[in-house]
């Protein structure tokens, strides 16, 4: 026995005996209460993420770069477009449905992930292995003002 197993649903209670037949129950701790989460002092806004909300983040440069992109991804044949709080990722819509790649904004540049680690036609090399972090892309491309559109769509189709 190595490992230690963690138990992820753990409730901290304390409790009172009143009389005989009264039970005061109190939480200490429960993880499902929901916390808000609080960014320097500002509550952090919920709701529905799109295209606006991702492009604001980047500059006016960038935002067109990404959407040079965008529609040439969007041309595939079968491909799917969704938003998630962290970037946009794009999906194929036959078969498994498997993420091929995967936006995520910053001031100045844009993260593309992509699937592999290594392409024969980048030439470039500015495919950056990220294998090791286990998130599911195996390579990443710095997108900034200055990059080739149509080099990197070539990578990622």
């Amino acid at each position: 026995m190595g490992a230690v197993q963690q138990e992820k649903n753990i409730e901290l209670k304390t409790y009172t005996y009143y009389e005989p037949d009264i039970l005061q129950i109190e939480n200490i701790y429960s993880p499902t209460e929901i916390k808000t989460n609080k960014k320097n002092g500002k509550k952090r806004e919920t709701g529905e993420y799109n295209l606006e909300y991702h492009l604001k983040i980047t500059s006016p440069e960038m935002q067109k770069m990404v959407n040079l992109l965008r529609l040439k991804i969007l041309e595939l044949l079968d491909v799917k477009e969704n938003f998630g709080k962290s970037g946009i990722f794009y999906r194929t819509i036959k078969g498994l449905e498997k993420s091929f790649a995967r936006l995520e904004f910053r001031k100045k540049w844009v993260w593309l992930l992509i699937r592999e680690p290594y392409y024969k036609s980048d030439i470039k090399k500015i495919v950056k292995d990220v294998t090791s972090n286990e998130w599911g892309y195996k390579g990443m491309i710095k997108f900034t003002p200055d990059s080739d559109v149509n080099y990197i769509f070539n990578l990622v189709k």
